[in-house]
């Protein structure tokens, strides 16, 4: 849904080197990321959207599983805000790169969940409930054991934090109101005092509207998750003592790792998250219905958003 001028225009300089922002729809856009933000809005028909919480990351890093939420509210009332939606816009990706986003959606069982792979690819948009879990691995097999993945016939990959270009945009649409960030706002006031006593700080970055807008909704092209991959029929379940792999790794608000028991074999599962395009799903046995889980503290959201501005 992205084009390859529009792809263009969005990673050059100065254009992508900004943010963490909010976007104002009632003000107007008035930015290169807010003409994109606004387009996507249209194409998506969330007309009741009215505010936009967006940032971007530049290197693909381990990103542990969390929930986007409105942190001074969770902090100051014990209140959990969730965005109605997040989106995740796939803007540049290194040749080669296998960097896939996982998130949890809670099944109708107990327990039970499907967990997603989504491959990143240059153009692509994710959608998706704002309170869902979501990660992203980095080694891509980081959270398959040492055996396990040796198991599958990929090799050992070392535990970096982060390796490679792996360009994005992550919006949090809000109905109502974005998070407030009192640190944010302050730095922004002393922004503009300082541009208002000189002038020759002020930038300019001209562009052309048409050319970061997203492509028209009729020529999107959607594209289906393949699932239940690798994985078995309901009478096969873990009664008939079958070793499921599971994929280990940590999320906010918990004290132990997060542990997803995968209905697939170990083949399967390390090739759906090595996959270069094809998105894909599985059973997995963990119950993530705690909405408790996954939420990152108010100090640690705000590291976040800086270690992956712009």
């Amino acid at each position: 849904m992205l084009s390859r001028s529009c792809l263009a225009e969005l990673t050059a300089p100065p254009n992508y080197d900004i943010g963490p922002d909010i976007y104002r729809r009632s003000d107007g856009s008035s930015s290169p990321q807010e003409v994109l933000i606004e387009s996507l809005l249209t194409g998506l028909s969330f007309e009741s959207t009215r505010e936009v919480e967006w940032w971007g990351r530049s290197e693909w890093k381990t990103v542990e599983a969390h929930r986007d939420v409105d942190e001074e509210a969770a902090t100051a009332r014990s209140e959990r805000r969730y965005p109605t939606h997040s989106i995740v816009v796939y803007l540049s990706i290194e040749p080669g790169l296998r960097a896939p986003t996982c998130l949890w959606v809670p099944g109708d069982e107990p327990g039970r969940s499907a967990l997603l792979a989504v491959p990143a690819v240059a153009g692509r948009m994710l959608v998706f409930p704002g309170e869902l879990l979501h990660a992203v691995p980095c080694p891509t097999l980081s959270w398959l054991g040492k055996g396990e993945a040796g198991e599958a016939g990929m090799p050992k990959q070392p535990r970096v934090r982060r390796s490679g270009s792996r360009r994005v945009m992550v919006l949090n649409l809000w109905d109502d109101s974005a998070p407030a960030d009192e640190c944010r706002q302050e730095e922004e006031e002393e922004a503009e005092e300082a541009e208002a006593g000189d002038e020759e700080s002020l930038e300019v970055v001209e562009f052309i509207a048409s050319r970061v807008e997203c492509e028209p909704r009729a020529s999107w092209r959607p594209v289906p998750f393949e699932g239940p991959c690798g994985g078995v029929g309901e009478a096969e379940g873990l009664d008939s003592g079958t070793l499921w792999p599971t994929l280990v790794t940590f999320a906010h608000g918990a004290d132990e790792p997060l542990a997803s028991k995968v209905r697939a074999s170990v083949g399967a599962l390390a090739a759906a998250l090595k996959s270069e395009r094809v998105p894909s799903w599985f059973w997995a046995d963990v119950d993530v219905t705690n909405l408790e889980l996954g939420v990152p503290s108010l100090a640690g959201a705000r590291e976040e958003r800086r270690e992956s501005a712009y």
